[in-house]
């Protein structure tokens, strides 16, 4: 049985060896996932422990800058856990949580490509 291997990511195939490049034009070698739910984003932001303390309406703009995609979430969240792990008190870390939301990134990523590729 030949190896497979699995690439996840937002870069463009362009910056693969060109083995794998010529892989990944074969049919179904490549699947095009959706960007996460709004539902999905708020979930994960409350099992990091973010949607607690949150003002009103912030959940939104968590859901605004996680932009769909899991890597600038992933980000995001890091960034909500240190403004947590700096300030104990939740009405003190309310008002630096809203200035990260208001000064993240508003463009929405191309989907997330999963590509599988054999050896």
């Amino acid at each position: 049985m030949d190896p497979s291997f699995i690439f996840l990511g937002t870069q463009p195939a362009s910056v693969l060896p060109p083995p794998v490049q010529a892989a990944l034009e074969e049919e179904d070698r490549i699947a095009i996932l959706p960007q996460l739910s709004a539902e999905e984003i708020e979930y994960l932001s409350k099992a990091a422990g973010h949607g607690d303390w949150m003002y009103p309406g912030q959940m939104a703009k968590v859901i605004d800058a996680g932009e769909g995609h899991p890597l600038a979430l992933t980000y995001l969240l890091q960034e909500l856990g240190a403004l947590e792990a700096g300030e104990p008190d939740e009405v003190a870390r309310r008002q630096p949580a809203d200035n990260l939301l208001a000064d993240a990134p508003s463009s929405r990523p191309a989907p997330r490509r999963v590509a599988s590729s054999a050896s």
